[in-house]
């Protein structure tokens, strides 16, 4: 039985986008990147995309139209968009010739919905080092944001670090937000830190009513 090559299975990748509505040229590239400590190599498969007729590409859309085909890890976790693909003399895509990643990423316009607990800043702080983002909205899977099985194993290690808690590596798959997990890891959910916090809140007002209610007790006893 012939085993897939990482060249076969980028040729798929690049056969499958012209299908898409919105693309009309595709070309798969690998970076790697060295983050704070060595054990935090991240490598992550990249798609140049060259959008059909100015077409609004979204990667979020391309990424779910890829998944009807494609395993999780052949999925690529960041969309840059360019006007045409670098050639050679050749007239073929020169791989050299491509742009180093910028900013110029295509993703649908940030809807982020911010952290609001502690334990949500903290593991949006994680998702966006790891997968290299400015910001990470709560509600957003870890895996629309370009994330992968192997990212997710740098997720593993740095959650359990950071809260010193021993949480299973399939739980991730299950929860697979920020919000998600943050309710998993502190065994607490956002509803439940809001109520509380209305609690407190009308417990010191009328621990304050009952203040100014002694005060007033107090000097009235004065007068008579």
């Amino acid at each position: 039985m012939q085993t897939s090559t990482p060249l076969d299975s980028a040729r798929r990748i690049e056969a499958l986008s012209p299908n898409h509505r919105a693309v009309h040229a595709l070309r798969l590239s690998r970076h790697g990147t060295l983050q704070e400590t060595a054990r935090d190599e991240v490598s992550f498969l990249t798609a140049y995309v060259v959008p059909a007729g100015g077409a609004d590409v979204q990667a979020t859309e391309l990424r779910g139209f890829l998944r009807q085909t494609l395993p999780e890890h052949m999925v690529p976790s960041k969309f840059s968009k360019l006007d045409s693909l670098p050639l050679n003399a050749n007239g073929k895509v020169d791989p050299q010739a491509l742009p180093e990643l910028s900013e110029d990423v295509v993703d649908a316009p940030s809807k982020a919905t911010r952290p609001e607990t502690e334990a949500e800043g903290v593991i949006a702080g994680i998702w966006a080092e790891v997968l290299q983002l400015k910001e990470v909205g709560v509600l957003t899977s870890f895996f629309d944001l370009g994330g992968n099985s192997l990212l997710l194993v740098q997720v593993h290690r740095r959650i359990r670090e950071a809260f010193d808690t021993e949480i299973a590596m399939l739980d991730l798959f299950r929860a697979t937000t920020v919000r998600a997990l943050a309710e998993l890891v502190t065994g607490t959910s956002l509803e439940s830190n809001r109520q509380t916090a209305s609690q407190r809140s009308t417990s010191r007002v009328s621990s304050r009513g009952r203040q100014r209610q002694a005060r007033r007790r107090r000097l009235a006893s004065r007068k008579g």
